[in-house]
């Protein structure tokens, strides 16, 4: 559990993070800074992914490396992030892809059980199994369900 102590200081890194960057810099902090509160490290190309603007890797990669040697970003073994977590963030992202590794299977087969019922249309994973981010141990599968009758506009009353 992150206690308020650690939650000003990650806010003060963020704050200082987007204060002192150039703008096209300063928008491919935002999707790191976005998943730190999730303790998930992003690759280039998923900031590139995420990012609210048209860019190329190449570009994306050019303002990562740039925010890294101004001291804005750390990279470690391929993820960016705040630098004073980069250690504790990908340690995580690493437990967390070994706990999905472990969920999905189960998420897969009962997710083929609840799709063949008749009167269901969808189903599919959402929560932290769907980004492949589940705390081992604690987190389980959440599945959104959605009816045949509800996919044929049914409204109710």
């Amino acid at each position: 559990m992150t206690s308020n102590n650690d939650g000003d200081k990650r806010l003060m890194s963020q704050q200082n993070a987007v204060a002192t960057t150039d703008h096209p810099i300063r928008e491919v902090l935002k999707p790191i800074l976005y998943t730190d509160i999730f303790d998930y490290p992003l690759t280039v190309e998923e900031v590139h992914r995420f990012l609210e603007f048209e860019a190329s890797l190449e570009e994306v990669r050019t303002w990562l490396n740039q925010a890294v040697k101004d001291g804005d970003l750390a990279l470690l073994d391929g993820f960016y992030s705040l630098p004073d977590r980069a250690q504790t963030v990908v340690d995580r992202r690493r437990e967390r892809e070994k706990a999905s590794a472990r969920l999905w299977p189960q998420a897969t087969y009962y997710g083929r059980w609840i799709a063949a019922l008749p009167f269901v249309k969808l189903v599919a994973v959402t929560g932290s199994l769907a980004v492949d981010n589940p705390r081992d141990g604690v987190d389980d599968i959440d599945y959104l369900i959605v009816p045949r009758w509800a996919a044929s506009g049914y409204a109710g009353r």
